[in-house]
């Protein structure tokens, strides 16, 4: 069931619709959301009030509560940010929570219908020499939305569209979100494997984003907030060789006399070395 509410619009069964109005229609009190702006509790800060929702869907939301569900990736591609809702955000600093309901972000979200932030973003992108800073500004995007949108101060919404996508932190923001990376190893770094029983892997530090926002969602993310630090490796100076490091793991896991189950597992770096970990697992 709960991932039938994960799921995209075009992809979810229909009862997810239906489930999804009650949800927005159940919002908390405070913050204040405006209908419009309630896309999806999963994908959003704010939060329905369980006691309004009937008793299957009190335990579905319970349920995505108790796994600590919610959407984080290490590194977004500047596509999927622009998909994510803008309203509420869940990667904005603090000052976006007094422009989610200013007066303008009102007409952006009826009258331009604005959700995403790719959308917010196409706003702010428009140049035209003939702009002016005033409602009777007649270059064409202005009078584009007075007559398409019966926007009255278009200005005035291009600017707190602005101010808002400046709200979202350098992680979640298209335009400087992270993009994959890669290990570069060069080839006199490759040890041979002079034992054919021991299987030597290079350790890939790429973390692709997810390809759709339904790919985006976690179970058992353990920060109460979304990480907000972007992804990236150290900087290599130019003409330096990265150094290759050889890490060798093990793990084991076996049941003990009480019959309860054990695991754990170690990495080893070198002698005496102080990066060397070992590790037991909870049951």
């Amino acid at each position: 069931w709960l991932k039938g509410l994960l799921a995209p619009p075009q992809e979810c069964p229909q009862w997810a619709f239906f489930a999804h109005t009650l949800i927005s229609e159940a919002a908390l009190a405070s913050p204040v959301v405006k209908p419009r702006a309630r896309i999806s509790s999963f994908l959003q800060t704010w939060s329905p009030s369980l006691k309004k929702l009937s008793p299957h869907l009190n335990r579905i939301i319970k349920t995505a509560k108790i796994y600590n569900i919610r959407w984080e990736a290490i590194s977004i591609n500047n596509d999927i940010a622009r998909r994510l809702p803008v309203w509420f955000h869940i990667g904005a600093s603090n000052n976006l929570n007094k422009l989610n309901n200013h007066s303008y972000a009102t007409c952006l979200r009826e009258k331009h219908a604005v959700t995403s932030v790719g959308q917010l973003e196409n706003i702010t992108a428009r140049q035209s020499p003939l702009h002016r800073q005033n409602k009777a500004c007649t270059c064409k995007h202005c009078d584009h939305d007075r007559t398409s949108f019966n926007c009255k101060k278009p200005f005035k919404c291009a600017k707190l569209a602005n101010e808002i996508l400046k709200c979202i932190l350098p992680k979640w923001h298209p335009k400087t979100c992270t993009n994959g990376y890669s290990l570069i190893i060069s080839p006199e770094q490759i040890p041979p494997e002079n034992n054919p029983e021991e299987k030597t892997e290079f350790f890939d530090p790429t973390f692709p984003s997810p390809e759709s926002l339904k790919d985006g969602f976690r179970a058992f993310v353990t920060s109460k907030q979304p990480c907000t630090s972007s992804a990236i490796q150290s900087p290599i100076t130019p003409g330096d060789i990265p150094h290759l490091t050889t890490i060798t793991i093990t793990s084991s896991h076996r049941i003990n006399r009480d019959r309860n189950y054990v695991s754990g597992g170690g990495a080893f770096f070198g002698q005496d070395d102080a990066r060397n970990l070992s590790v037991n697992l909870p049951e």
